[in-house]
């Protein structure tokens, strides 16, 4: 999973050729932006703060609203196929859509930490990872498509920002890690 840089004033950069060259896109919202997705060529979703999830069906040239239902931050969207998406913010916050971003449900983690990633292997295994810098490193776990979660021991500390899987049972978290 690439992450792409979403810059302030959300703007979007999308890369072609190799990203050797970048066009500056604009998603007509003011918030800032954490975490981009698309399903295919056209169709793309994007998430950040104030409960923001934006919508493209034109390769983003133009964005849409969707409605999350929330105020809380996302931090990130990963979707399996063009219907079934998730999004993870805070506070534990994860929403799922099973009709291509039209209506979003609250799907309880099992934590109050902040999620800053979440990633799907399959369309019903999925990982989300997060956690409070230096204080809690946080990983929960689906196997039904994201309708419940269970509580996993990261075995670290400290805060998780990213993770992929392989497959099912091979996956990579990168934790935060601060120098002195």
């Amino acid at each position: 999973m690439k992450r792409i840089f979403v810059t302030l004033f959300a703007s979007l950069l999308i890369s072609f050729l190799h990203a050797q060259n970048w066009l500056p896109l604009v998603s007509g919202s003011s918030e800032l932006l954490n975490s981009i997705c698309f399903v295919g060529t056209d169709t793309g979703f994007v998430v950040g703060e104030n409960g923001t999830i934006l919508k493209t069906i034109d390769g983003g040239m133009q964005w849409s609203a969707q409605n999350s239902g929330t105020v809380y931050p996302f931090y990130s969207v990963s979707f399996t196929d063009k219907l079934r998406g998730f999004v993870a913010g805070a506070p534990g916050m994860i929403l799922k859509t099973t009709n291509g971003g039209n209506l979003w449900t609250f799907k309880g983690s099992g934590t109050s930490n902040p999620l800053h990633s979440v990633f799907f292997s399959d369309p019903y295994t999925g990982y989300a990872v997060g956690g409070y810098s230096g204080l809690y490193g946080t990983a929960v776990k689906t196997t039904d498509g994201g309708l419940s979660w269970t509580v996993l021991d990261p075995g670290t500390i400290f805060e998780l920002n990213s993770v992929f899987f392989t497959d099912t049972q091979t996956g990579y978290a990168a934790r935060w890690f601060q120098r002195d």
